[in-house]
């Protein structure tokens, strides 16, 4: 909300976020380039984007939210690639420095948007396939991005542990109104 009472008019804010997305399609054609090593596939994983992204005319979740959806998808597939070029790095200088990176970048991302934890498991299984690396460099790669994962699960949990949720997230666990309708 903030950055879009920001933004002067209404279509600047449509063209930053069209630039959001075609940057978001191009994040996405290289990380095709980087699962498949082969240059014709990253059209192909920009077009997978684009049928991907919704553009509706009453609810918009791609313009909607400050940009949030454009910046999170470009976080996490910015933390995917650098996450699969770590793996075949040979200078361990760079392999750290790209770690610190992508460490840095996903902490951002699960910090702008708790959703976030729900593709981690598509970089957890991704790296641990590559079975021509090592494993103790496969879990070395995953380090740099689990450990803000679990402190900010663990964060997450602390904080909401002491506020009450309103009635709409509460379970009802109680089966005689259910059955009754």
């Amino acid at each position: 909300m903030l950055f879009r009472s920001n933004v002067g008019s209404r279509w600047s804010y449509k063209l930053i976020s069209l630039v959001a997305v075609v940057v978001c399609g191009l994040a996405v054609g290289w990380l095709f380039r980087l699962l498949v090593s082969a240059r014709g596939m990253a059209p192909l994983g920009v077009l997978c984007f684009v049928a991907s992204v919704q553009v509706r005319h009453w609810f918009d979740p791609t313009i909607g939210f400050g940009l949030l959806l454009p910046s999170v998808t470009f976080k996490f597939v910015i933390v995917f690639c650098l996450t699969l070029k770590i793996l075949h790095l040979a200078n361990p200088r760079s392999r750290y420095l790209l770690g610190f990176l992508s460490g840095v970048v996903w902490a951002l991302a699960v910090m702008q948007y708790e959703a976030v934890f729900f593709v981690y498991p598509i970089i957890l299984a991704t790296v641990l396939s590559f079975r021509d690396v090592e494993i103790s460099r496969r879990i070395g790669t995953l380090m740099w991005t689990f450990i803000p994962t679990i402190s900010a699960a663990l964060l997450a949990m602390m904080f909401r542990s002491r506020v009450t949720p309103s009635e709409g997230y509460r379970v009802n666990l109680e089966m005689f109104p259910f059955l009754a309708t």
